[in-house]
């Protein structure tokens, strides 16, 4: 036996143990898992850890199923425990989006000591969180602050204080959390449409809610609503899972730049009646991620309409709503020197009244609600990443017509000879390891255009991996510990200008 340990000394209860540690070992190999790997990690951990994760598969129309898990501390006897949706891979190509919930899960429950929370990028990002230092009491205590006390320089490495911070998020809060919310549209990307954001029925789900939604005639836009709100029932599930826990916080993660997103999607403006304790979190994470953070629209210049944020403020009043963008090519969205994100209060700020009318984005400018956020999410200058895709820098206005015309429209068959068969090398940086890794395999077999479109919203080099899923893990552990704290309830005191004047 190569592996070193003699074959007649291993037991079957350690054969059986064994096994169900490789089952549930991150790879040594490349980057990237795949929708099977990544459900599967989550089916296991529920077999193998009851009392921490719950796993089940909701069946969608054909044969395609949802996958949800629940992680708690399902051993105590608290079932009054705020709940906190964690929304991961609603655009197909953003598969960034889905590494960080496998991550995140893995460390939540005590799998990822001897992996995630040995990178350098991940201890670097837990430090500049705070997350290192850590309070006397135990994380269970109803009397644990969130934080260490002023004046405590302590440092735990970096297992022991995301155990320690793991058990108080899990204490007070239930996460239920979507890994891949688009499972249909995942299934086209890993067979080679790359570039696909909607799902199999060529629907946006972040634009299939109806609060602000538009109905947009041209069924080939990637930013088309569907024919009617929660026309596809993958936004039904999360409808129905949102008004049955009521939660405390909504977090859909994205990828094609780096941001921190709060209401309005639909308006340049803060919401009214956000918690304060917001303005400080979304702060704090801008900090931490050096990106642009504050209301969605006012920020990005970019008005979304039917977007599930909008809809979980204004018809459930979720105390804290959040759009996270991780990554985008070109350092989209990040902070230059001398940036500074500003408060929430300091944008203007609007009730649920003020919503922009149906057809108010063409009024605006049709750049508004028809570009696509493949180079530029929200609508600023994308002429380096134009550049880079081969797109001759073109502006936001006008990017939509270019990845058409390159023949990157991803509703299209993309067989390989829809587009010209130049290959590309992937981004610069050491070699990685493909061998394991499906999703990079295909990747780096792709026509060059296809391949671009998917290393914008996906780092390519374990590096840069690395640093993207560390800092959000580290930004979602500190934004969860603030989340479940009872300190911060979550009440509404963000108000517009005339509420606060008594009108």
């Amino acid at each position: 036996v190569r592996t070193g340990i003699r074959q007649e000394m291993i037991s079957p209860l350690s054969l059986v143990l064994l096994v169900a540690l490789i089952a549930t070992s991150p790879r040594t190999h490349g980057l990237y898992h795949d929708m099977s790997e990544t459900l599967h990690y989550f089916a296991r951990t529920a077999t193998l850890r009851p009392q921490l994760m719950k796993f089940e598969e909701i069946q969608l129309p054909g044969t395609i199923k949802m996958a949800l898990s629940t992680m708690t501390h399902f051993n105590t006897s608290d079932d009054k425990r705020p709940g906190a949706i964690l929304v991961f891979g609603e655009h197909a190509r953003e598969v960034i989006g889905s590494e960080l919930a496998l991550w995140l899960a893995r460390a939540l429950a005590g799998d990822a000591n001897t992996t995630l929370l040995t990178w350098p990028q991940v201890v670097s990002a837990l430090r500049e969180a705070g997350l290192l230092q850590l309070p006397a009491t135990p994380p269970d205590s109803p009397d644990t602050p969130s934080s260490a006390p002023p004046g405590s320089s302590k440092e735990h490495d970096a297992a022991t204080a995301v155990a320690y911070w793991s058990q108080y998020i899990l204490s007070r809060l239930q996460l239920y959390v979507l890994p891949i919310e688009n499972p249909d549209g995942r299934v086209l990307l890993e067979g080679g449409e790359l570039c696909r954001r909607k799902t199999r029925t060529g629907v946006d789900l972040n634009r299939n809610w109806p609060y602000a939604w538009q109905k947009e005639p041209r069924t080939e836009d990637d930013t088309y609503g569907g024919p009617a709100p929660f026309s596809e029932p993958h936004a039904r599930v999360l409808r129905d899972l949102a008004v049955k826990v009521r939660p405390k916080s909504f977090i859909n993660v994205h990828s094609g730049e780096w941001a921190v997103y709060t209401p309005w999607d639909s308006r340049a403006a803060t919401a009214a009646g956000l918690p304060a304790d917001l303005d400080a979190l979304v702060s704090t994470m801008g900090r931490l991620c050096n990106c642009q953070a504050g209301p969605a629209g006012a920020v990005s210049s970019y008005l979304a309409f039917g977007t599930s944020m909008d809809w979980f403020w204004t018809q459930l009043g979720t105390p804290y709503p959040l759009t996270l963008e991780l990554y985008g090519s070109g350092s989209e969205g990040k902070l230059k020197a001398g940036q500074a994100n500003k408060a929430l209060g300091a944008w203007p700020v609007e009730a649920q009244a003020g919503v922009a009318p149906p057809g108010a984005a063409r009024a605006r400018g049709h750049h508004l609600h028809h570009h696509q956020r493949v180079h530029s999410k929200r609508g600023r200058s994308v002429q380096a990443a134009g550049e880079q895709a081969g797109f001759g820098g073109r502006s936001a206005r006008h990017h939509a017509r270019a990845l058409r015309e390159a023949g990157l429209q991803p509703a299209a068959a993309v067989n390989g000879s829809a587009v010209p068969q130049q290959r590309r090398r992937l981004q610069a940086g050491p070699a990685v390891d493909t061998s394991e890794d499906k999703v990079l395999s295909k990747v780096k077999a792709a026509p060059a255009q296809v391949s671009q479109c998917f290393a914008f919203f996906n780092p390519m080099s374990e590096p840069e991996y690395r640093e993207v899923v560390g800092r959000w893990f580290a930004i979602l552990m500190y934004t969860l510990r603030h989340v479940a704290d009872p300190a911060h309830p979550g009440k509404p005191t963000i108000q517009s200008p005339g509420a606060a004047a008594g009108k």
